[in-house]
Order: C-alpha cells, then structure tokens, then sequence
C-alpha cells in the first residue's frame, strides 16, 4: 500500500488480512483491488498524511529552525515502527 502513497499503519492492515511474515501470504489481484479500494477511501485522519507527519516532527524541534538532532530522529523513527504507527 504504502508504494502506491497510501500511508496506512500496519493496525489497519492486520485488520484486512495482513500477516507478520512477510511473503507467508498471497492476494488475487481481485482480492487486492478490494483491499486497497477500502483503504484508500478511509479518511486522511485514519491512515495519516505528509503534513502530519510533519507537524509531528515539530514538536521535537527544540531551537524551532526547522532541524532535529540525529539522535532523536532515530529515537521517533524506531519508536514509530516498535509501535506499529
């Protein structure tokens, strides 16, 4: 989903069918159109969006320029991915 800009988080997956493994499951193409056409109609605020993303990169702006520190962008990324967002 997320290589045709759908930016769904991995809990709205695993309700559709989603597995932990990666390649332990295959879709028709007709099962897939159905999937994504679902997900895609959801709004925004359910799969999230770049400006949110980057709303929420603010908030760890400290000097407010428009930079993070390494560090802590490692921090946000890997706690987004522990967290399934």
């Amino acid at each position: 989903m997320r290589c045709l800009n759908v930016a769904v988080s991995n809990v709205e997956m695993e309700k559709r069918g989603q597995t932990a493994k990666t390649g332990s499951k295959q879709l028709k193409i007709e099962e897939f159109l159905a999937i994504y056409q679902e997900v895609a109609n959801l709004p925004a605020n359910t799969w999230g969006t770049f400006e949110g993303f980057m709303e929420c990169l603010k908030l760890y702006d400290r000097a407010q320029n428009g930079t993070l520190h390494l560090g802590e962008f490692k921090t946000i990324l890997t706690n987004m991915s522990k967290y399934n967002y």
